[in-house]
């Protein structure tokens, strides 16, 4: 889906992480999902590839994603304006549900980037 950027805030006293929001009204979306983001032109070849960020906060016709600025791609969403247009797919990834927990003593979760 093409969406535009509503917003990027600088995390105050942070250096190297936004937040990113978009306007988004399905009510799909279950804690570790993701969505893969890219923009709509390539004009640079660091952007040919998508890449997988996890949500942050949802709800309210909002969607974030808090994004440690660590590469060329994340350093190019920091410069992005409010309008530009970005495209997404999702909400991907598999939700666990509260039965696994509850059918199971004891089990194992590995997470990984900057929202573990």
């Amino acid at each position: 889906m093409r969406v535009s950027v509503l917003q990027i805030d600088k995390i105050e006293n942070v250096d190297d992480l936004i937040i990113l929001q978009f306007k988004y009204s399905r009510d799909d979306i279950y804690p570790g999902q993701f969505f893969m983001i890219w923009p709509l032109s390539f004009e640079n070849k660091y952007f040919i590839l998508n890449r997988p960020f996890s949500v942050s906060d949802y709800g309210n016709g909002l969607l974030k994603f808090r994004i440690k600025i660590s590469g060329k791609f994340t350093k190019w969403l920091l410069n992005c304006n409010e309008g530009d247009k970005l495209r997404l797919i999702g909400p991907l990834g598999n939700f666990i549900e509260k039965k696994f927990f509850e059918k199971y003593r004891e089990i194992i979760l590995i997470g990984g980037g900057i929202g573990t």
